[in-house]
Order: C-alpha cells, then structure tokens, then sequence
C-alpha cells in the first residue's frame, strides 16, 4: 500500500469542500483521487472524532461525579450547622 501524498490538513480541507455546494464526485475529480479514498478518509475522519466525543464525555461525566460529592458535603455541613444554631438558639431562651 502506498503512502497519501496528501497531508492529514490537506484531506481536512478536501473533506470540508464538500460540505458546501460542492458534491463528492466534482471534489473527488478536482483533487485527482478516487471515491472510495474520499470515503475512507470520512469514516476515518468521524471514528476519530467520535473517540474525541467519547473521551470528552467520560471527563464530563467525572467532573459531573466529584461536583455531585462537593454538593453532598456541603449540603451535610449545612445541617450539621443549621441543627447547631438551632440547639443554640434554643438553649439561649
């Protein structure tokens, strides 16, 4: 198999030329390569921003676990004060 002589910015620019008015087939023809190399660079292209969706959502979901703990010690921490202004309070009377 031989190497592309096109660099991986230049297949982003072919690959985004395409998402204008521009069909495949026209692309395909100006950049002097063949349909199937097209689609294989795409379904290369959307794996690997699918796996970057993916790594983005388990940081998400991390940062969404350790805020829900913080939340869960202050709300305890608050109580804790509350029902000890409340005893307080009611010792003072």
């Amino acid at each position: 198999m031989t190497k592309s002589s096109f660099t991986d910015e230049q297949i982003k620019e072919i690959l985004r030329a395409v998402r204008g008015q521009n069909t495949i087939q026209t692309v395909c023809r100006q950049q002097g390569i063949s349909r199937s190399t097209f689609y294989r660079w795409r379904a290369k292209a959307r794996a690997h921003e699918h796996a970057l969706q993916g790594k983005r959502l388990r940081e998400l979901e991390m940062e969404n676990g350790q805020l829900k703990r913080q939340v869960s010690e202050l709300l305890l921490d608050f109580n804790a004060l509350r029902v000890a202004l409340v005893k307080e309070v009611s010792s003072a009377c």
